[in-house]
């Protein structure tokens, strides 16, 4: 296929991502002027954020410039705390303000990540933010998830006020 991840986390003397050595690229490329080099790795699932994460920085110091990792997973794997990490990562704005507004939840069984808000203009605008969404889940390996925008308004139980009469006070005797 490509060339395995073991070989250049032994030659980083990186053993923290030991795990990650049956790991390969599928594509490396460098572009000199922008000072990047992009990565599409293949592995059966998409890799927790922390090796995610310093598996970047490894590279990044290696190479001496920004790395743009690609996961390419045969299948769906992360817990709803995973994808919370990586999202709470993400540095786009659009995804930051779409966090502010509502809450998470994921269906691994189904592989659906829904995004839940209290107002309709909230979904409206998360609607807007899907395709940045679906860009960034299939960079993180979850291209095969289905995302999803719901309103679920919660409904108050009416509080009843119950007035109490002041009672005069007992005559002392």
């Amino acid at each position: 296929m490509g060339l395995k991840l073991g070989p250049v986390l032994e030659k980083l003397a990186c053993t923290s991502l030991d795990h990650l050595s049956e790991l390969e690229f599928e594509r490396l490329s460098f572009y000199r002027s922008d000072r990047l080099v992009k990565g599409v790795l293949h592995a059966l699932t998409p890799l927790p954020y922390e090796d995610y994460s310093v598996l970047t920085e490894v590279l990044e110091a290696a190479v001496n410039c920004r790395v743009e990792l690609l996961v390419n997973a045969e299948k769906g794997g992360l817990s709803e705390h995973e994808i919370e990490k990586y999202l709470s990562a993400c540095t786009e704005e659009t995804i930051l303000a779409l966090r502010k507004t509502s809450s998470l939840r994921y269906d691994e069984a189904s592989q659906t990540v829904t995004f839940v808000f209290a107002r309709e203009e909230d979904r409206i605008y998360g609607e807007e933010a899907m395709p940045l969404l679906k860009e960034y889940f299939a960079r993180i390996g979850l291209d095969n998830v289905e995302i999803r925008m719901e309103v679920r308004v919660l409904v108050q139980p009416e509080v009843q006020t119950v007035v109490k009469k002041k009672q005069a006070p007992a005559p002392v005797k």
